[in-house]
């Protein structure tokens, strides 16, 4: 994938006497911009081709120093662990970026800013605000407004159900069908579990975040120490089964008819699902598109019993 760039960190390390201050200005801020490196995708099949693509697939060209928002989420599992008490997990500086959680590919491509180029617009994902926000990259010190912001009259807000990647790229559906809405199902704890100690959360949920889209099925197995603040961890009991009906279609695009059958036997599992004796994870749709409609649910089987997620936008 020739035309997808890295940009990072650089500057050089001589200034001519002769730079005015007003170079000087400039180039300070340059630099603040790329102390946190993103991705630069310049070409629409480039960008279909690596979202559409499995969560951790390796991307052929990336910012050297790029800390991606999959590294981030990381780190703050990864705290759980670092005391036996949780403070460490409830006080790190990006718990909030765990609303992410479930965004499959797209936490591979923005940088720990919620950052990326898409053509020539810097693009930053903002969940809270249910928003996708959009610069232009020629506008001086593009990348500080869009990390420190978001009030700036340069930036152009959209919704996150809207196809704001296809749009980049100068790509607009040619139908009217509408757009589903985000859907999140899930149920907590399995009947034959103690839900002070040990829990089965599963969930089906449509996520949409205006430059990905995707269905998403999961169920975890829990356990929490009485020591630990409430803080939940990965309980390896046995990999949960997880039985699926499901029926959607893309904007545009041709439906996909009703299936139904363990997550394993699907045609693309070897791509869409995994799992291990703490989790099964089921993904079978990951797209730049949105869905008009789907109906998607979930029967699992864990150490916990039996648990089910059902979600549904119908047209």
């Amino acid at each position: 994938m020739a035309s997808i760039f890295a940009i990072g960190s650089f500057f050089t390390s001589c200034k001519k006497d002769h730079i005015n201050s007003m170079n000087e200005d400039k180039f300070s801020l340059m630099s603040q911009s790329l102390e946190k490196p993103f991705l630069i995708i310049s070409e629409f099949d480039d960008y279909e081709a690596i979202m559409e693509e499995p969560e951790g697939t390796p991307i052929s060209i990336i910012p050297n120093n790029f800390i991606s928002l999959k590294n981030i989420l990381d780190d703050i599992e990864l705290a759980k662990t670092r005391d036996s008490t949780g403070n460490a997990y409830f006080n790190h500086t990006n718990i909030a970026d765990t609303i992410f959680e479930d965004y499959g590919r797209l936490l591979d491509v923005l940088n720990e800013d919620k950052i990326i180029q898409l053509n020539e617009h810097l693009v930053r994902v903002d969940l809270y605000a249910d928003s996708v926000y959009v610069i232009n990259s020629d506008v001086e010190g593009a990348y500080n407004i869009l990390s420190e912001n978001l009030q700036h009259d340069s930036l152009t807000p959209y919704s996150t159900d809207m196809e704001v990647g296809l749009m980049l790229f100068g790509i607009f559906n040619p139908c009217e069908e509408p757009k589903a809405e985000r859907g999140n199902s899930g149920s907590k704890y399995g009947p034959d579990c103690s839900s002070s100690k040990y829990r089965n959360r599963s969930k089906a949920r449509y996520l949409s975040a205006g430059i990905y889209f995707s269905l998403y099925g999961e169920s975890k197995n829990l356990q929490r120490h009485w020591y630990s603040l409430g803080i939940w961890y990965k309980w390896g009991c046995g990999e949960p089964s997880m039985y699926v009906t499901m029926k959607f279609k893309p904007k545009c695009k041709t439906e996909q008819p009703w299936w139904e059958g363990n997550a394993k036997d699907w045609y693309w599992a070897h791509i869409d699902y995994s799992g291990d004796k703490y989790k099964s994870k089921f993904r079978p749709y990951h797209s730049v598109r949105a869905l008009t409609y789907y109906d998607f649910s979930i029967s699992v089987n864990s150490c916990c019993g039996n648990a089910f997620a059902k979600i549904d936008d119908q047209w």
